[in-house]
């Protein structure tokens, strides 16, 4: 592997991370919204958040890459020197 083929694949990671990791993020301050407000329903939907949080948490990975990959290999990545 040269430079530019690391540099890219360390792009891709990082940017993978980042997008999995967010998405838990938001679906569990989500949770948090919904169980302040207190009503049975609220709580429904909060236990629904919690649980497409753990989805991304366990799948976020495998969901993500093939799309950066595609987002990677657009021009404006590719004219950079970035590729997927």
């Amino acid at each position: 592997m040269n430079a530019r083929e690391y540099v890219a694949n360390f792009t891709r990671r990082i940017l993978q991370e980042a997008l999995s990791s967010a998405m838990p993020a938001h679906y569990e301050r989500r949770a948090a919204q919904f169980e302040a407000v207190g009503t049975p329903r609220c709580s429904e939907a909060a236990h629904a958040c919690r649980n497409a949080a753990e989805f991304w948490r366990r799948y976020g990975h495998e969901l993500v890459v093939d799309e950066l990959d595609m987002v990677l290999a657009e021009p404006e990545f590719t004219s950079r020197g970035w590729t997927a």
